[in-house]
């Protein structure tokens, strides 16, 4: 794989640091009948409803600078697994 060719997969990883915790995010899952997709965070945003709700009435809905959807899947996930198996 890439991240193997780069030593960026996650044995090469624990070797500098053994409590490393790394996650995978995909745009639609591993498996279901949107997987094949590409995604990333303005899709994200404007599939949960985000871009919608941060418009006005007389305007449309706004896309975020930042990226909220990657921000809330792949941190907090890697955090709930850190705590879970108490990881320093």
């Amino acid at each position: 794989s890439v991240l193997r060719s780069l030593a960026l997969d996650l044995d090469s990883l624990r070797q500098v640091k053994p409590n490393i915790v790394l996650t995978t995010v995909t745009g639609f899952g591993a498996g279901g009948p949107l997987s094949h997709k590409h995604g990333f965070d303005g899709i994200g945003q404007a599939m949960s409803g985000a871009v919608y709700l941060s418009g006005m009435p007389e305007q449309p809905g706004l896309k975020r600078r930042s990226l909220v959807v990657h921000l809330h899947q792949g941190v907090p996930a890697a955090e709930h697994h850190r705590l879970r198996h108490h990881l320093a």
